[in-house]
């Protein structure tokens, strides 16, 4: 699959009135315009929901908003995007995978920064143009939150996204192998 291609499409078919969506659900413009200066900050494209929170591009579908996740920059915008994620405005704490490979919008920023300001929907990270962490995957392997335990501090949007990362932390932690030294 061409995610870049499957992005363009979408990228294009984003109006005027997809933006000012945004802008009314408190996505400052300058944060869009500051996230793609020479391109799409956002897609639009009709989908069908998968079961495992994937997604297919389907003309019969529900629109949707699409975005890509890369390694570059803010998490935005390579030319060759690992993944894309889909979401509704109107529901924008439920969004869906085209590939199911992205653990977070912006994860390039743990390496890059002293504090990390983490949020609770794509929605949110739009708003703040990039310049957080949006964790999309749970369920994420034990390497990535033990790349972000080591990271920068974090400044999180609010107590109940506090308690939900503390909870992702606790059930990723890999413990050692331990035995009893039965000769002690």
């Amino acid at each position: 699959m061409d995610l870049w291609k499957e992005y363009s499409v979408a990228g294009r078919s984003a109006k005027v009135e997809h933006y000012q969506r945004l802008v009314a659900l408190g996505c400052p413009i300058q944060s869009l315009a500051a996230l793609a200066p020479d391109n799409w900050p956002f897609g639009v494209a009709k989908v069908q929901w998968l079961p495992g929170g994937l997604f297919e591009l389907a003309e019969g579908g529900e629109s949707a908003v699409i975005m890509p996740v890369s390694d570059e920059g803010c998490g935005l915008f390579s030319p060759e995007p690992f993944d894309l994620i889909a979401w509704q405005t109107w529901r924008p704490r439920r969004w869906a995978w085209r590939c199911g490979l992205a653990p977070a919008l912006g994860e390039s920023l743990i390496d890059d920064c002293d504090v990390l300001p983490v949020v609770e929907t794509p929605l949110d990270w739009l708003a703040r143009a990039g310049a957080s962490l949006c964790v999309l995957d749970w369920q994420a392997p034990p390497s990535f939150w033990e790349r972000l335990r080591l990271g920068p501090r974090l400044v999180v949007q609010s107590e109940d996204l506090r308690a939900k990362l503390h909870a992702a932390f606790r059930r990723a932690m890999v413990l050692p192998d331990m035995e009893v030294d039965r000769a002690a």
